[in-house]
């Protein structure tokens, strides 16, 4: 295992990539967060359902940091929006559980497309073998992070394919 001094070293140095990255994204975020269908807290809760969903509106308020009214409100304006669908809960039919739907997909896609694009140009003048040194380091850090479903959606996704289109695709071919 590196020493504390590494891992620190290593940090800053993601931090400084992540940072250049989120100085082109956050401004993207706050212009599509801007056309007013989506506030800050309801694009989180997307995130939220992805990673954790379907969950209960009493859920949903804990991982946003939302009372149950304020969260049940953003829910009626993800389900208004076509964003996210509420369904009974098969474990207890008198609570409601929040789900996304393509179109809510479809708005992380987009940002995470977006995400990806601007990784990809501040990666753009790095030269060849140190791109391919990085790959490789990424790919054996995979194992040891925290399960996600996007990252897994990553893995399961041919070179050049955009997140979640595999997803489309097989639903675009069952239906």
């Amino acid at each position: 295992m590196p020493s504390s001094p590494d891992l620190i070293s290593l940090a800053r140095a993601l931090d400084l990539l992540h940072g250049l990255a989120m100085h082109q994204v956050f401004p993207h975020l706050a212009g599509t967060l801007h056309g007013g269908d989506l506030s800050f807290s309801q694009f989180n809760a997307l995130y939220q359902l992805h990673h954790d969903g379907p969950l209960t509106i009493a859920e949903l308020a804990k991982a946003t940091d939302l009372s149950h009214n304020a969260a049940s409100r953003m829910v009626e304006g993800l389900v208004s929006a076509g964003f996210a669908e509420r369904r009974e809960d098969p474990r207890d039919r008198r609570q409601k559980q929040v789900e996304l739907t393509p179109a809510g997909t479809q708005r992380l896609d987009d940002m995470r497309v977006f995400t990806i694009q601007t990784y990809a140009r501040l990666l753009s003048p790095v030269p060849a073998p140190v791109l391919e040194q990085l790959a490789s380091a990424l790919s054996a850090l995979g194992p040891h992070l925290p399960k996600h479903p996007m990252l897994s959606d990553l893995a399961a996704a041919p070179d050049g394919d955009e997140p979640g289109a595999s997803e489309r695709r097989a639903k675009s071919t069952t239906e």
